[in-house]
């Protein structure tokens, strides 16, 4: 569909799926009142003049939902003004049209996961009313510093800032988070940046905070107490960063549990001989080709070796334990394969499971 100009629509149509006409040449767009769903960025990246750039959610006798906004369709990208009204801006709302500049509504409250993700944003003024901002609402764009952390918002409007949810920078090596954070909650995923200075004050790094990201050093302080699996995922780190393990109470790092891999090399990964546990999610969209499993594993939990469409690559586990594992549950979320070696068949391609 990519180059439409115009579409017209069955008067039967009752749901519009997400990016179904995203990255288009819409210049007007009539959507039946028949329609009762349309997904998220259904209509981002066109050429809609101003009357019709805001796709509004439906209500069940399809009417448009004039408070919340699901798709941004329109040709403008600099001073975009959001309509007095909206409410709520939805998941991926504006996520990947250019977005230079936009101007919020009084009565806005909530914007969502990823609603202004991948934009070119240059400044940015959130208006008091909102007290929720979803994590990662406004990751990679190109906000000078001094506007470039997005943190949460309390139940009056100000901003918590100790709980990091979005990193809307153009800065991308030396990001130096600011002291009093304790919190990072998905604020750097899908951004290139290569370094980080975390704060003294830093205690929790969760939701794949820092996953698919472009990073070649890591030091973590260590008041950091508690990282959640996959935190680090698909990043450049050198193979002496390249293991995250878990943290103790005290800071401490616990070698024998990995929760997440971020180096560089995909080809062969060996796990330190330290660990026991090797926790769910520590290499989803890793895309690794194989994988040794050294001897002293114990467990390996679910959704470790996640192989889905990011991580499709991954053809050979080595496994060195001599015990078996569920490998379903492993590989594909689905309970099976339990032995020591054999294959795994998976609709992203299969996974021998050998000996080492």
């Amino acid at each position: 569909n990519k180059g439409l100009t115009s579409v017209v629509f069955p008067n039967t149509l009752t749901t519009i799926n997400s990016e179904a006409f995203k990255k288009n040449n819409l210049t007007n767009l009539e959507i039946p009142s028949s329609v009762v769903s349309i997904s998220y960025s259904a209509f981002n990246n066109n050429q809609l003049p101003d009357d019709e750039a805001f796709i509004y959610a439906r209500e069940s006798d399809g009417s448009e939902d004039k408070t919340t906004i699901v798709s941004y369709g329109g040709s403008k990208r600099e001073n975009v003004i959001i309509p007095e009204g909206v409410v709520s801006i939805g998941n991926s709302a504006f996520a990947g049209v250019n977005l230079v500049s936009i101007q919020f509504p009084s009565t806005l409250k909530t914007i969502d996961n990823q609603a202004f993700k991948t934009n070119l944003l240059i400044s940015l003024d959130i208006p008091s009313s909102v007290n929720n901002i979803v994590a990662n609402a406004f990751n990679n764009n190109q906000l000078p510093d001094d506007e470039a952390f997005i943190y949460a918002r309390n139940s009056d409007g100000s901003e918590d800032k100790t709980h990091l949810i979005s990193y809307g920078g153009a800065k991308r090596e030396n990001v130096v988070i600011p002291e009093g954070v304790e919190t990072i909650d998905s604020a750097f995923t899908w951004i290139n940046v290569t370094s980080v200075v975390m704060p003294s004050t830093l205690k929790t790094i969760t939701n794949r905070a820092f996953s698919e990201c472009a990073l070649t050093s890591l030091n973590i302080p260590s008041s950091v107490t508690y990282i959640e699996p996959g935190s680090f995922n698909n990043n450049q780190l050198p193979d002496k960063d390249a293991f995250i393990f878990q943290r103790e109470t005290d800071g401490s790092i616990d070698d024998t549990i990995l929760i997440s891999y971020g180096g560089a090399n995909r080809n062969n990964i060996i796990i330190p001989d330290t660990v026991r546990t090797i926790s769910g999610g520590a290499f989803v969209f890793v895309g690794m080709k194989e994988i040794v499993i050294p001897e002293n594993v114990e467990t390996i939990e679910a959704g470790a070796f996640n192989k889905n469409t990011w991580s499709r690559s991954l053809s050979k586990i080595i496994n060195q334990t001599g015990k078996a594992f569920d490998w379903g549950l492993i590989i594909n979320n689905v309970s099976g394969y339990n032995f020591v070696i054999g294959t795994v068949y998976s609709q992203y391609g299969n996974v021998e499971i050998v000996s080492g």
